[in-house]
């Protein structure tokens, strides 16, 4: 699969079967470019749940297919689960949907009618005299999409690495990231392996580029507005507001949160709090923008009201990682200290990438070895090869292949699971779920 790769997945209803294979054979033109991947369901191997599998891809693909006809609007799954997943994602901005509209049916009052459709005009396939120049209308104007897509990535700097991990701009914490065997250039070259006791990386190189210098459109411009606008929600919105509140001493403020340990989803509750009091210091609208790109992977509790607690921050993409090291880390464990009312400390991790969890395997392996059954549980992960990395928020579902049928089998034992999902999540920092695939 080429870096700068598509995928593509279709809707469809198995009586359109034909037309399906019709449109694959426009799309292969583009596969020989490394332009897409496709996927629909005749594409689920044996052995494995066909609900999970559809469900894996809708939430991944960048662009979803809706081929349309009475059999398709017929469908309880096509227009029940399918069809409402898609428009969901197309609306958050997580995908682009279009609906191809193949035989006639009664379909311009539905929720997707406001979409554009191919072939042009919404004419029916089935309806051209020359189907041939109907399925390359539809080929023409799925390439026009995927060139959007990949100009659109450019134009903000190349946010995430690869355009597959780049929808949607706006929409940092809703997107999938995408990682896969062949998508190695986006590993960040200085990451080091990061143990349980992790610390920021505060060497910054002299020729580095300070914050003054990122550029506005390397940050989602949707981002930016959106800071802009909700400043008028501060008093003032002065930047002494930084330096006159820093001082301020714990003990004298009320409603005290000392006494009760807080949680991941404490800190997420308050995280538009935090990102107001960002605001108002220097640079604070870039700032709070980069922060959209971030997300709380744990919390630390102080075992003294003296201590500090950390908050450690998980990077969504490189760019997000890189520019959050060139800002005064002292000002994001202001703003939380003022938000959670105790004294904070903050790490900031780099993004996690498929090569990170390949670097760690072997560690993984031996941590296994500790547990109940660990020998043959690190045994038959030998038998797997990691092939791709999906993050939602602070999910990793990473996915395995079996080398033969029997460590397939084996490790689909529910124990066996839950005990490598722990010795991951402990080494990898964050949530994980294992998708098990079958040897082909």
């Amino acid at each position: 699969m080429s870096d700068s790769s598509i995928e593509i997945f279709i809707s469809y209803a198995h009586e359109d079967e034909k037309l399906l294979k019709k449109i694959e054979k426009q799309l292969k033109i583009l596969k020989h470019h490394g332009d897409v991947i496709t996927w629909h369901d005749r594409k689920i191997n044996a052995g494995l749940e066909w609900k999970q599998e559809i469900d894996f891809h809708l939430k991944s693909a960048n662009i979803i297919l809706l081929l349309i006809s009475t059999d398709f609007m017929a469908s309880d799954y096509c227009y029940s689960v399918e069809l409402e997943q898609a428009l969901a994602r197309h609306h958050n901005g997580d995908c682009r949907v279009i609906p191809v509209i193949l035989r006639p049916t009664i379909w311009k009052n539905e929720k997707f009618s406001k979409l554009q459709a191919l072939p042009a005009n919404g004419k029916p396939v089935t309806n051209w005299s020359n189907k041939d120049k109907a399925f390359v209308d539809i080929a023409e104007g799925i390439q026009k999409v995927i060139s959007e897509l990949k100009t659109l990535t450019r134009e903000v700097g190349d946010i995430i690495p690869k355009i597959t991990d780049t929808l949607p701009i706006p929409n940092m914490q809703k997107s999938l990231y995408i990682q896969t065997e062949d998508s190695q250039n986006d590993v960040i070259s200085n990451e080091k392996n990061i143990e349980d006791d992790q610390t920021p990386i505060d060497d910054i190189e002299d020729d580095q580029t300070p914050i003054d210098d990122i550029e506005d459109d390397q940050i989602p411009i949707d981002d930016i507005e959106d800071d802009q606008d909700n400043m008028s929600d501060m008093e003032g919105g002065k930047e002494e507001s930084f330096y006159n509140n820093h001082s301020l001493g714990f003990e004298d403020q009320e409603n005290s949160l000392f006494d009760s340990a807080l949680s991941v989803e404490d800190v997420r509750m308050h995280w538009e709090t935090f990102r107001k009091h960002i605001r108002t210091t220097k640079d604070g609208i870039k700032i709070s923008a980069l922060l959209k790109g971030a997300i709380i992977q744990k919390v630390i509790n102080a075992g003294d009201s003296q201590e500090k607690t950390t908050i450690i921050i998980r990077a969504y993409a490189d760019f997000h990682y890189k520019s959050l090291q060139f800002i005064d880390k002292s000002i994001i464990e202001w703003a939380f200290e003022i938000t959670l009312n105790r004294p904070c400390s903050v790490v900031i991790l780099p993004p996690l990438t498929l090569q990170k969890i390949k670097d760690s395997w072997e560690i993984i392996r031996q941590r296994v070895r500790s547990r109940s059954d660990g020998v043959k549980i690190a045994a038959i992960l030998a038998g797997f090869d990691i092939i791709s990395l999906v993050s939602k928020g602070d999910v990793n579902v990473i996915t395995l292949k079996a080398h033969t049928e029997f460590h397939y089998k084996t490790l689909n034992y529910e124990g066996y699971l839950k005990s490598v999902i722990w010795v991951m999540e402990s080494i990898l920092d964050g949530k994980c779920q294992l998708r098990i695939l079958p040897p082909r």
